[in-house]
């Protein structure tokens, strides 16, 4: 499936492409070296940050030990 973004005038095929609303990973994932494809406002009035799939698959194992780790922080 393609998504056109009407901002942007860009499209993006969803099997090469991953859609985060999620402020906190996407930040994560630049400062870890993923390069950001686009962001758009999306039709809920949320920020939308798209990341290639294949970086993705390398950053969100890392995510999930951030996760992990801040969660014990916590306890």
């Amino acid at each position: 499936m393609e998504l056109k973004i009407s901002v942007s005038n860009k499209e993006y095929d969803e099997k090469y492409c991953v859609f985060f609303r999620n402020t906190a990973q996407s930040i994560f994932y630049i400062e870890n070296g993923c390069c950001l494809k686009d962001l758009f406002i999306d039709s809920r009035h949320k920020l939308v940050f798209v990341f290639s799939r294949e970086e993705h698959e390398k950053c969100i194992p890392l995510w999930m030990d951030n996760k992990k780790n801040k969660e014990n922080e916590i306890e």
